[in-house]
Parts: structure tokens; C-alpha cells; sequence
């Protein structure tokens, strides 16, 4: 299967083709790399998974505490765009929340 997923993404078109950098040996050598890297994982023990079950589910706590701390603090403004947007300013306010163009 891992054979017949590499094969496969050699064959994909390439809607972009960066100028700089490029992998050797694409798209053999990064699926030897991703294989490795499961062997690896594959050999840890017991007391190392639950190490990271741990570590997981304190990240997991620490983010949602993050994410709902901060949408409490942005509702006011949040609420205030709306109430713009009822005003007939929509347009400004799309023109205010979305990030710059790069050109």
C-alpha cells in the first residue's frame, strides 16, 4: 500500500513548482522518511504513550480555556461590528476584519 500511495503521488500534476528548494528523490525519499518516523513511533513503550495521553489532553484543556477566554473577551467588539453592519456599513467592516492583500 505505502508502494502504491508513493507511486501515486509521483504521478499527480504539479499545479505549482516552487523555483527554489526541492527533495530529493520527491516523492520517494519523504515516504521513507514518514515510514521511519512510524517505526519509530511503533517502539515506544507503554509509559511513553501515556506520557503523551497526558501531555495531550493538558494542551487540549490549555487551548479551549485559550479559545473561550478569548472569544469572551471579543464579543464586545464583535458586537459592535454587527450592530454596523445594521447600519449599512458592512462594507467597511469587511474592509476592517480581513487581513491585507499581498500582491
Amino acid at each position: 500500500m505505502w508502494l502504491l500511495a508513493t507511486v501515486w503521488v509521483a504521478f499527480l500534476p504539479r499545479v505549482y513548482q516552487p523555483s527554489g528548494f526541492a527533495v530529493p528523490l520527491y516523492p520517494v525519499w519523504p515516504s521513507v522518511g514518514v515510514l521511519l518516523c512510524l517505526l519509530l513511533i511503533g517502539t515506544l513503550g507503554p509509559p511513553t504513550w501515556i506520557r503523551w495521553a497526558i501531555t495531550l489532553v493538558a494542551g487540549l484543556g490549555i487551548y479551549l480555556a485559550w479559545f473561550t477566554i478569548s472569544n469572551m473577551l471579543d464579543a464586545p467588539s464583535a458586537a459592535k461590528r454587527r450592530g454596523s453592519e445594521e447600519d449599512g456599513n458592512a462594507v467597511d467592516v469587511v474592509a476592517t476584519t480581513l487581513p491585507p492583500m499581498r500582491a
